[in-house]
């Protein structure tokens, strides 16, 4: 029995310097890049310009990202706009705009929806060129029937991320 123990505590202690003599000790490498935030400029209003109120049905006013102007609102030549937003950050990097959100704008009572935004280019595959790009921005103004005269402003969110 304890030469039984004895050739086990051997075999023990055999198998334990057998697997520290298979292992290994390493190192890994980390790394980091920092880049430049984006920054999203409102570098032109979107204007819809002065518009006659409507008194028989609601009314459109397009401006198209392209700046051309539509719709069947009466509308004063003259003010209207397309919007410019500039993107700034990492040089040579990709990005995407994520599609804008319809939004409003009021006089601090009543308000009027701005929809269908559209851009100039692709929403997608973008690239910051000396670290910035730019687009232009068109929607459609909602102007409902009897629409209280007066002068209306907001804002719409721009969202981007790097690819």
């Amino acid at each position: 029995m304890k030469n039984t123990i004895k050739i086990s505590a051997l075999a023990l202690a055999l198998a334990s310097l057998s697997t520290s003599a298979m292992a290994a000790d390493g190192t890994g490498s980390a790394t980091a890049t920092i880049i430049a935030p984006l920054t999203v400029t409102n570098t032109t209003d979107l204007a819809f310009g002065e518009i006659a109120k409507p008194t028989d049905a609601g009314k459109t006013l397009v401006i198209s990202s392209a700046g051309v102007i539509s719709g069947d609102a009466n509308y004063i030549s003259g003010g209207q706009s397309k919007g410019t937003i500039t993107i700034g950050g990492e040089d040579g990097k990709a990005y995407s705009i994520t599609a804008i959100p319809d939004s409003s704008i009021t006089d601090g009572t009543n308000t009027m929806t701005v929809t269908g935004f559209g851009i100039t280019g692709s929403l997608t595959g973008r690239t910051l060129s000396s670290g910035t790009d730019s687009f232009d921005v068109g929607a459609t103004l909602n102007i409902a029937q009897n629409q209280v005269a007066a002068t209306y402003a907001g804002t719409y969110a721009v969202t981007v991320n790097y690819d």
